[in-house]
């Protein structure tokens, strides 16, 4: 069974996306159960099935759990599932999301170092990282992990969209019109978004911004 929270938020639409980005995440469940030091006998191939039938069923359990809003049982399934299955790179990243949506900002940031070590080229886990950057308003950090989330690739077009109006969101808040600007362009030439409100918005903003700094510049010239 798969399951792509993921896919859900980023169909939602922005608003839902920014305020679920606890839960980012598509879980390829049983996939990737952790690797064995080295051949095993029908016994130990017995024993290791049965462990990773366990860590499954937690992990639906965690799943289960996130969706109708049990944070705290979700994640202490998914890490006692991690605890029998270690080293599964969906589970991983759903104890990640997790941690944020448990507010364990300080833990979750250690993790999500931790994974991106680890998984260098997961897009998803570059774009976790930017979205639990920017609640911590570290803003500078978090459009370098929008940025490599989508130099990564992998997305569909309303993924980029929304991974692009966030980028620019941070790069506003961190007083970086022209930046701002120069992620929303690839959006504002495409024929897909060219009645898009929230991306028109977000460039008249950055412009609004560059403008206010050119302003703020003359005056100080001519003082």
């Amino acid at each position: 069974m798969k399951h792509s929270l993921w896919s859900t938020f980023f169909r939602a639409g922005r608003s839902a996306l920014i305020l679920a980005t606890p839960l980012l995440v598509t879980m390829s469940l049983g996939a990737n159960a952790g690797t064995l030091a080295k051949p095993l006998g029908k016994s130990q191939n017995s024993s290791a099935a049965s462990l990773d039938s366990q860590a499954y069923r937690l992990a639906e359990r965690a799943y289960t759990l996130a969706e109708t809003g049990d944070i705290d049982g979700a994640r202490k399934a998914v890490e006692a599932s991690l605890e029998l299955a270690p080293d599964n790179r969906d589970r991983e990243s759903l104890r990640l999301s997790l941690l944020v949506r448990a507010n364990l900002l300080v833990e979750a940031r250690t993790y999500s170092e931790g994974l991106l070590r680890k998984y260098p080229d997961d897009q998803k886990l570059h774009a976790q990282r930017a979205f639990l950057a920017q609640r911590q308003q570290e803003f500078t950090l978090a459009s370098e992990q929008f940025a490599k989330a989508l130099r990564l690739g992998g997305w569909n077009s309303t993924e980029v969209r929304n991974l692009r109006l966030a980028w620019a969101d941070s790069e506003l808040s961190a007083g970086h019109p022209q930046q701002a600007l120069e992620a929303l362009e690839p959006l504002a030439t495409q024929k897909e978004f060219a009645g898009d409100s929230e991306v028109q918005s977000r460039v008249e903003q950055a412009k609004r911004g560059i403008e206010a700094g050119q302003n703020r510049g003359s005056q100080s010239d001519s003082s």
